[in-house]
């Protein structure tokens, strides 16, 4: 148990002013959603730290223990005068959650800097000092989230992030009125689209131009890419994804006129 208790006190201190708690709030103001962040956070720490402590624990059986109480005793005072220091963020801080999500980018992101990070450091002196691995990997990984998940939960509060399940009966009155969109009701859905005052509307609006024949879905799909509205606008990216890929399977001719609005539409 003292192998928990240390190792979360060291590591909880030593993230103070670190660059991953750096990192940790440019994730929350950028994305503001911050259950991924936090369990990428999680997984981030498990895998580096599970590692950091294998290399602990080889070290111990390397080098004699009177050598050793004086590595891990310097390695602490070494550890200690560097948590005096505060880091700052690389200029290469994630800007955009991209094909991966932010889960992806988070775990990518922490793994990458906390490779060399004091908290690594720290990891392996720790393995090095105490027999029980798990508990030092525990522990250290419960003093990263002690840092970094207060920070996430005060700059987005559960107001901000709160989502109610949609009832199914509107995934039926969805299902219904995509069987009945057709090319002719396409422009009447887009007006619906642009007008809209709520986020979800232009999704749901969107959900239906989706289903529109292909060469007319393409249209509306490359119009909405440019909305303001970056939850719709990489809506339509994972769209035209979508798209391409149908494309592949079946070929359908357009008409004069679809290819013309396309190329418009591209143009523009």
């Amino acid at each position: 148990m003292e192998a928990f208790l240390v190792s979360t006190g060291v590591v909880a201190l030593g993230e103070i002013g670190d660059k991953t708690q750096l990192l940790a709030l440019v994730l929350a103001a950028r994305f503001k959603k911050p259950m991924p962040i936090i369990a990428g956070i999680l997984v981030a720490t498990l895998a580096n730290h599970a590692l950091a402590g294998f290399c602990g624990n080889l070290v111990r059986t390397l080098v004699s223990p009177d050598v050793l109480k004086w590595l891990v005793a310097l390695s602490f005072f070494a550890v200690a005068v560097w948590a005096l220091r505060p880091d700052k963020l690389d200029d290469g801080a994630p800007s955009t959650a991209t094909h991966w999500g932010i889960f992806g980018v988070t775990v990518g992101a922490f793994f990458i800097a906390e490779m060399g990070d004091k908290t690594q450091v720290a990891t392996v002196v720790l393995a090095a000092r105490f027999d029980s691995l798990w508990q030092v990997v525990t522990g250290t990984t419960l003093g990263m989230l002690i840092a970094n998940v207060p920070a996430q939960l005060v700059l987005n509060p559960p107001d901000t992030y709160s989502w109610t399940p949609p009832s199914p009966c509107r995934f039926q009155a969805l299902k219904a009125l995509a069987g009945m969109v057709s090319a002719a009701t396409g422009e009447k859905v887009w007006t619906i689209f642009v007008s809209a005052p709520k986020g979800h509307v232009k999704r749901n609006a969107l959900s239906l131009l989706q289903r529109l024949p292909k060469w007319d879905s393409i249209y509306y799909l490359l119009k909405a890419m440019r909305d303001s509205d970056e939850a719709v606008a990489r809506m339509s990216r994972i769209g035209i994804q979508r798209w391409l890929l149908r494309f592949n399977r079946t070929f359908s001719p357009p008409s004069g006129d679809q290819i013309a609005r396309v190329k418009a539409r591209l143009e523009a």
